[in-house]
């Protein structure tokens, strides 16, 4: 079930369309006349502003934060679990000098952002497109393209400073991701007194979801969870909702719909 505040100003002519536990909270402004796409779980917070003059696509499990600003002018493609902090922005288009005069500082672009970035508050995209699981510091403006992935980006232009911070993502073996997730599920079970049993039938832990999952998971409402590149099989359930807000939450775990 998705909530979209009473204090949500949405424009009558932008087209809405909105997955499963989409969150748009108070005084968050959507004007334009495109099409907004908001994936599973995402999060809209209060005083944001999104300009869907061309279409804007968001991922799934995206947070964005307090006084955003979205703008879709060239169009826009968000990913999946991109974060975009408090009083960050991102643009598609710069425009306000008098081109009869001779202003030729007028750009509009196409901008995608990939999977697992983060923004962190006060950053600046400046229609420039960022590669998967980049970081950008506090304050960063982004004025270039970001094509390496995995790096660290911080400063007024932004600069790659991995070096400094090391690099955000490191590889983590099946074993190991196995163990943080059974952990995990323990945790929730202590945390709302659940049947262990009961948690553990329905959701589970798998390397690979394959076609007889898939069906199983139709059949029995059964959620499985592929650590391997971070997918689940969907169902809806009750008890699948409820945990998959429990692990968003504080950024526990982030897993894609297959």
């Amino acid at each position: 079930m998705c909530y979209i505040s009473p204090r949500a100003n949405i424009s009558k002519n932008v087209k809405l369309i909105l997955g499963n536990n989409v969150t748009i909270n108070d005084d968050v402004t959507i004007v334009g006349n495109g099409t907004l796409s908001i994936g599973d779980y995402t999060k809209i917070h209060r005083l944001s502003f999104i300009d869907v003059e061309s279409d804007v696509k968001i991922g799934q499990n995206c947070w964005i934060g307090e006084k955003s600003v979205i703008d879709g002018t060239g169009s826009l493609e968000i990913g999946n679990n991109v974060g975009v902090g408090m009083l960050s922005t991102i643009y598609t288009h710069a425009s306000f000098g008098d081109p009869l005069a001779g202003c030729v500082l007028r750009n509009t672009k196409k901008v995608k952002i990939e999977d697992d970035v983060w923004l962190m508050s006060h950053v600046s995209v400046a229609s420039v497109n960022i590669a998967k699981r980049v970081v950008l510091m506090s304050g960063a403006v982004a004025l270039t393209d970001i094509c390496t992935q995995n790096t660290v980006w911080a400063g007024n232009p932004a600069i790659d400073c991995t070096d400094r911070y090391g690099i955000p993502w490191v590889e983590r073996s099946y074993e190991w991701k196995l163990r943080r997730f059974r952990s995990l599920v323990k945790k929730y079970v202590n945390e709302f007194a659940f049947d262990a049993n009961l948690i553990e039938e329905n959701i589970k832990p798998c390397k690979m979801v394959t076609q007889l999952e898939k069906q199983e998971s139709q059949k029995k409402q059964i959620s499985f969870f592929c650590l391997t590149d971070h997918s689940y099989t969907k169902t809806n359930s009750t008890l699948e909702v409820h945990f998959m807000k429990w692990l968003l939450k504080h950024n526990k775990a982030k897993f894609v719909c297959c």
